[in-house]
């Protein structure tokens, strides 16, 4: 009778036995975290122990890795996977083993807003946000010219720093921000760059120095803005502005005292910065008048006849001869102390910065007059005296060449006459009210009368 011998094999999950060989084993590996687009090996070390080596692998699903029937293939997936590896030995036995291959999320710069826009001087500020929990971020930092300070060239985390800009035109500086995910991965995400913007301050204004003028008209003296635009604007006062946009613009109109105007530089982000001046308007002074010339008899003593000035101050002063003004700055003050002879007065009219106007007048003075007989009467012969309409003027040993008729008050009636020796003159006074009136021979009166 013939034994039937019966072999019983017992299976278990990732073992295969017989009674004559170790149990065969199949290891997958541990699980493992990748960041995106990146891989890394599976399989154990070794992959397969026990059974009868000669092994064989099958890796599923062969989505992201580099080979299926290797022991430790390269596995880059997408998304977080578990592989599978079935292990054959030469004795037809299988295990099987199952790793998973977790895809960590890529972190992101998730700030909706990348940019932003200050003046000089003006605080950058920027808190970077992530899609990921957890997330660090480090940056650096360069900026578009070297009149752009302040800033960091490398950093962590969050930005808060006061930015310049000394040039005259905008400047930026960029951070680029790289995001960094959470352990055990710590994934590193794509570079997002923030840019700031730095506007430079408007020029700082200066309106000129102040002015006093004479007239109605002027230029400024303005700054030129280099950053911004200018505008000139009036504050108080009068005056028409030419050319508001020219900081060296005319002026028209410009009124009598203090006129205020102001000279604002400003720029479309960075406000404005605005300088004042005064122009003080001066009309030029009254035209001066001294008044006619006079003619003095007796005295030495006489009253001026300037003009008031309407504008400005009058001042007498004495230009030649002799005379003690009693009251300079008065227009009709009297004068005294008068010499013989012409004495020359000026008469001033002052009205900084306006140029002075000024005039003069002559008195002229003859301590003899009222004396009937002078030394004329061996040389000159007036006859009638006292006429009525007309006198004849005979010179019988001089020849004259300048003959005047004056009144009492000096008043020149007849004048420039000239006396040919041992000739005579008729002069018609017949228009000539009836009154006492003097003939001039140089600086000798002869007193004559009319009826």
């Amino acid at each position: 009778m013939k034994k039937l011998t019966i072999l019983f094999i017992f299976c278990l999950a990732g073992v295969a036995t017989n009674s004559n060989a170790q149990a065969l084993v199949a290891n997958a590996g541990n699980m493992q975290t990748i960041c995106p687009f990146t891989s890394v090996t599976i399989g154990g070390n070794p992959t397969a122990t026990g059974g009868v080596p000669g092994y064989t692998y099958l890796w599923s699903p062969s989505m992201g890795l580099s080979a299926t029937g290797i022991a430790n293939p390269s596995a880059s997936p997408m998304v977080t996977t578990t592989y599978t590896v079935t292990v054959s030995d030469n004795n037809g036995g299988t295990a099987t083993s199952s790793v998973i291959v977790a895809v960590a999320q890529m972190p992101l710069v998730s700030n909706a807003v990348m940019t932003q826009v200050i003046c000089s001087g003006g605080t950058a500020t920027f808190v970077p946000t992530s899609n990921v929990i957890g997330t660090m971020f480090s940056y650096s930092a360069s900026a578009s010219s070297g009149s752009i300070s302040g800033y960091s060239a490398n950093g962590m985390g969050n930005i808060v720093e006061v930015l310049t800009n000394s040039g005259t035109t905008s400047g930026t500086v960029t951070y680029t921000y790289t995001p960094i995910g959470p352990p055990p991965s710590n994934c590193i995400g794509p570079p997002a760059n923030f840019v700031v913007t730095i506007d430079p301050a408007p020029t700082t204004a200066s309106a000129g120095n102040n002015q006093t003028i004479c007239g109605t008209s002027t230029a400024m003296a303005g700054n030129t803005a280099l950053v911004g635009s200018g505008m000139w604007t009036l504050i108080s006062g009068a005056g028409t502005i030419t050319t508001p946009t020219s900081p060296t613009s005319g002026v028209t109109g410009i009124g009598v005292g203090p006129n205020v105007f102001q000279w604002t530089i400003s720029s479309v982000n960075c406000g404005a910065s605005s300088s004042q001046v005064t122009i003080i308007g001066s009309p030029p002074p009254t035209v001066a008048n001294a008044g006619a010339d006079q003619y003095v008899f007796c005295n030495t003593a006489a009253t001026m006849a300037g003009n008031t000035a309407a504008v400005g101050i009058g001042t007498w002063t004495l230009v030649s001869g002799s005379g003690i003004i009693t009251n300079p700055l008065l227009e009709t003050s009297g004068v005294t102390n008068l010499g013989p002879g012409n004495n020359v007065f000026q008469w001033t009219i002052t009205n900084p910065p306006c140029p002075p106007t000024s005039s003069q007048v002559t008195i002229t003075v003859c301590l003899n007059v009222g004396v009937d007989e002078t030394d004329l009467s061996n040389t000159i012969t007036i006859f009638p005296n006292p006429f009525t309409s007309q006198i004849t003027i005979t010179s019988t040993k001089y020849e004259v060449q300048s003959i005047k008729i004056v009144n009492v008050l000096g008043k020149e009636v007849i004048g420039h006459l000239s006396l040919v020796n041992g000739k005579s003159i008729t002069i018609d006074l017949n228009d000539v009210s009836n009154g006492i009136y003097f003939v001039q021979v140089g600086n000798t009166f002869r007193k004559i009368i009319k009826q």
